[in-house]
């Protein structure tokens, strides 16, 4: 008796550290995306689709500057069509900035620069990561 209960808890030890593991494979595939590179002028950048299976509602975003700008708006947008974008967070600082978004769950992202006013003409790029639920 004593056998057959050790073999139970050690099978259930066995699925516990086997489920454990393959949650970790399916949530920590973070996806990187670029959102705009080397852009100088005001734009709306390209749709980036999330991976169907991996939504989530909680990411975090950069916009790098080079050069020195006197005022910037660069906005992170997302869509749950392709075709209608809302604004999910707002960068307002002419310095380099990480932000981050919760509870907002979206099936596209792309970044959108709605103002630059430069003092010494530079470049903005926006990166974009998501992964675990």
């Amino acid at each position: 008796m004593k056998i057959k209960g050790l073999v139970v808890v050690l099978f259930i030890g066995i699925l516990f550290l086997l489920s454990g593991s393959v949650r970790k494979a399916q949530t920590s595939d973070d996806q990187v995306f670029t959102l705009a590179s080397g852009w100088t002028t005001v734009q709306n950048g390209a749709a980036h689709s999330l991976l169907p299976n991996n939504r989530t509602s909680r990411y975090t975003w950069q916009v790098v500057y080079t050069g020195n700008a006197a005022a910037s708006t660069m906005k992170l947008q997302g869509s749950i069509d392709n075709s209608n974008w809302f604004d999910l967070s707002t960068s307002t600082t002419t310095t380099s900035e990480m932000r981050h978004v919760k509870y907002k769950p979206i099936d596209s992202v792309r970044a959108s620069w709605n103002t630059i006013t430069w003092t010494t003409t530079g470049t903005a790029t926006v990166k974009f990561i998501y992964g675990g639920k």
